[in-house]
């Protein structure tokens, strides 16, 4: 008999010599060949449906986050990772339930399913545009429209999930195949949408992706004339996809007009006018006279984390603005210095370098439109530095790290974007920045005499948290005692400045600080030889800081590479405490332990009751759902630890996050596609099948002692030669991940190769909340050797099962 993968939709029964007496009963689990046309779906279509509605699926996953980030705030991004896995989960336990209806005939389902995919996307996507901002209120209004983002967010997941499952579902004897285009599809989805979303915009990334859901509808159409129509309007998607994002700019949470806006990779970056009574200079000690100040714009990063650009060149008495506030504090000490400034924005730290007579100042800033606001093509309202100021568009990290050279001041400067990475992992882009350290590396960057300053938030607990890093760091460096080393000082719109040199300030300087804060109306916070009331001067001159920082209700403690959450302030073993401050906003604090333990309760408890809906009839005989559902759970589980624990643990060596998702996702979707391909060819029975997770254990193993080592030497590499590296470091590891969901789809009965998809993706979203939450406690090593035993354990859970043999079914060519 001719293999299954064979049939085609035109194949006459009378083609198969084997049926020249009549049709063959249909197998059990098996589409049944009750008429023409319904036997499965010919794999000249299955191959490009399957590539599209995977590519564009994750394409609409990162735009998803990329708009909610702009117009809402940056966590509803992390949420939108989680309706992804959770629509593709749902999809696959509505269509394992209703199996006995599709299996008849898939291909029916299959155009309902496609029509349904390119209708929910185009309608989340109107919805994203006009829905009113949700500004985190729990009125009436506030959780309706919440509960509307939600539903069309999480609509496209669900169709283009249940159309790629049923592909998957439809023919079993093409799983590995399938699976494999899936993977491929989805890892060079993540790498263009990211590139067309940098060079059309939102709006062209979105009729991109609807074009793709146009063609699979296309592809799926029953008549040649609605196959030609959907065609048509995927070529029309394309082609207007290069203006729709001028003629129809993605709304944000700013309210003011919007001179000029730019997308980037990482956020939108927005030029918005600053009325004349609205003008003001930040960090100051008094009040400023708007009439006083010359005309300045706001610069934004996705509706948020504003920072003013003023025109100073053509104002130069303003100037004097600057003298009385914290961007000031240092470099008045050290008239003439070499500054570095971590984080431009508007670029008041540099004028007040420069007003200090600074020799030379580097500027470096994550965002390459606001380095191309102070450029020569910009509005000229920088021209005024000269030759004085070099510019680089860098993540401040990478820079420190790279960089060999000594600085008489190190400045930064209330570095916030609010731009969410679409990880799923609550990573902010400045986390790396804000870690032990990072601050080491700033502190090695001083010239003898340097000084350090770094100005954040005044809540007392992001200020003591800065001067636990600044202690953490300096312990093995200074030279004093901390008192002695550290001065803070505190400005009227809530910024507080901590100033650290390693050998300590001298008298004259302590003393011209005092005359001169006191001046300028800036509040004394501490000062070496001071008695200042106030709890960062009691925990600067404490005996034992360590025991301040336990006995402190808000967590205060150092954070280190491994577990970067620097703005996540509540402590997991406070519970009434996290029930208290759960309301607190997210520019305060992030990751309440209470929300994210109530997020994994719903993920899970939803993942359990569409499970055991649709588990009716899967419980008995050899490989039962229950014994494959812990495989196919832990597979989950496994796979997306790996995945978010690499995107953070690559940031370092990348230099960005949003090129490590890019690396991370590309290379190990790209090589788990090889890997799925290729699973049907090797002989992984017996021991044998122990090379899997074991090789995928001494990978991890390899990745996380090797890596800082790697990272160490490689970081002044250009960057085409550290994602070569990253993607040939991904690719082994990668190729065996790929094997284990489809090694298992092919050895399963065929009834439930829809459970098992299913099971993974509700636990791979379940995953997802288990990184988060292992990660702020333990680290984001732990995360990787947790998914490690994942691995161990689904193939440990394999063999413990039922030893009679199941026959594998043929796979697909």
């Amino acid at each position: 008999m001719a293999r299954a993968s064979r049939y085609t939709l035109n194949m006459p029964a009378t083609d198969d010599p084997t049926r020249r007496n009549g049709p063959e009963p249909p197998k059990p689990g098996l589409p049944h060949a009750s008429r023409e046309g319904a036997l499965l779906v010919p794999r000249r279509i299955a191959g490009p449906a399957m590539a599209l509605a995977a590519a564009s699926v994750l394409s609409w996953e990162i735009l998803l986050t990329r708009l909610a980030s702009l117009r809402y705030h940056f966590h509803f991004g992390f949420l939108a990772v989680s309706l992804g896995l959770l629509g593709m989960g749902a999809s696959g336990a509505l269509l394992a339930l209703w199996a006995p209806r599709w299996r008849v005939e898939p291909l029916p389902w299959l155009r309902r399913l496609s029509l349904g995919y390119v209708w929910s996307l185009t309608l989340g996507a109107v919805g994203l545009y006009v829905l009113q901002v949700h500004q985190g209120s729990m009125d009436l209004w506030g959780s309706t429209s919440f509960a509307i983002f939600v539903l069309l967010g999480g609509l496209p997941f669900l169709a283009g999930g249940g159309f790629v499952g049923l592909l998957l579902g439809a023919d079993p004897g093409q799983v590995n195949e399938r699976y494999g285009i899936d993977l491929l599809a989805a890892g060079l989805g993540c790498t263009g949408i990211l590139h067309v979303l940098e060079t059309l915009g939102a709006g062209g990334a979105l009729a991109v992706v609807l074009a793709a859901a146009a063609a699979v509808t296309g592809l799926m159409a029953g008549t040649g004339w609605q196959r030609r129509a959907w065609f048509t309007c995927a070529i029309c998607l394309l082609a207007m996809a290069s203006v729709v994002d001028s003629l129809l700019p993605a709304p944000s949470k700013i309210t003011r007009p919007i001179l000029q806006s730019t997308w980037t990779r990482l956020a939108r970056v927005d030029q918005v006018q600053v009325p004349d009574d609205s003008r003001t200079v930040r960090a100051r000690g008094r009040p400023v006279d708007p009439r006083a100040v010359p005309p300045q714009v706001e610069l934004t990063q996705d509706g948020s984390a504003s920072t003013l650009l003023t025109d100073y060149t053509h104002h130069p008495k303003a100037l004097a603005l600057l003298d009385d506030t914290l961007f000031s504090a240092s470099v008045r000490l050290r008239p003439g210095a070499d500054v570095l400034v971590i984080g431009v924005g508007g670029g008041d730290d540099v004028w007040a370098a420069l007003r200090n007579d600074a020799s030379h100042v580097l500027g470096v800033d994550l965002h390459e439109p606001i380095v191309a606001a102070h450029a020569p093509g910009g509005r000229g309202w920088t021209a005024a530095w000269g030759d004085r100021v070099d510019l680089e568009v860098a993540e401040g990290r990478r820079l420190l790290m790279r960089d060999r050279g000594h600085y008489d001041v190190v400045q930064m400067t209330g570095i916030d974007t609010w731009a969410a990475v679409t990880s799923g992992a609550y990573a902010l882009v400045e986390n790396n920045l804000y870690t032990t350290e990072a601050f080491s590396y700033m502190l090695d960057r001083l010239a003898p005499g340097g000084i350090l300053q770094v100005t954040r938030m005044a809540a007392e607990m992001e200020a003591l948290r800065v001067l636990s890093h600044v202690d953490a760091a300096s312990t093995s460096r200074r030279t004093v005692p901390f008192e002695r080393s550290v001065m803070v000082l505190g400005s009227a719109d809530h910024q507080v400045a901590t100033m650290m040199r390693l050998d300590g300030f001298s008298d004259v300087e302590v003393s011209s600080t005092e005359i001169w804060a006191r001046w300028a109306g800036l509040e004394l916070l501490h000062l070496p030889g001071r008695e200042i009331p106030g709890l960062i001067s009691t925990f600067i001159r404490s005996q034992d800081r360590q025991a301040f920082i336990r006995a402190f209700p808000r967590n205060i403690s150092p954070t280190h590479d491994d577990s970067p959450y620097f703005f996540n302030f509540t402590r997991w073993t406070r519970p009434a405490l996290a029930a208290a401050t759960i309301r607190e906003p997210s520019y305060i604090s992030q990751g309440n332990p209470l929300f994210i333990l109530g997020h994994l309760a719903v993920c899970s408890s939803f993942a359990a009751l569409a499970l055991l809906l649709s588990h009716k009839g899967k419980g008995t005989g050899p490989r039962s759902s229950w014994g494959s559902m812990l495989y196919f759970a832990m597979v989950g589980l496994g796979f997306i630890g790996i995945e978010l624990g690499l995107m953070q643990k690559l940031t370092l060596l990348l230099g960005h996050p949003l090129l490590s998702l890019s690396i991370t996702l590309t290379g190990l979707l790209l090589s788990s596609g090889c890997g799925a391909l290729l699973s049907g060819r090797w002989a992984l029975d017996g021991w044998r099948v122990w090379s899997v997770p074991v090789g995928i254990a001494l990978w991890v193993t390899a990745l996380l002692l090797g890596l800082p080592v790697v990272v160490t030497a490689t970081i002044a590499w250009p960057v085409w030669a550290r994602c070569l590296l990253a993607l040939a470091m991904l690719a082994p590891g990668g190729l065996l991940l790929g094997i284990p969901f489809a090694w298992g789809l092919a050895r399963v009965r065929p009834d439930m190769v829809l459970w098992a998809w299913a099971v993974n993706g509700f636990f791979t979203v379940t995953g997802s909340v288990l990184t988060v939450l292992v990660s702020m406690v333990l680290g984001f090593s732990w995360v990787l050797w947790g998914s490690t035993l994942a691995y161990l354990l689904a193939f440990a859970s394999w063999r413990m099962q039922s030893t009679k043999p199941l026959q594998q079914r043929p796979l697909g060519r």
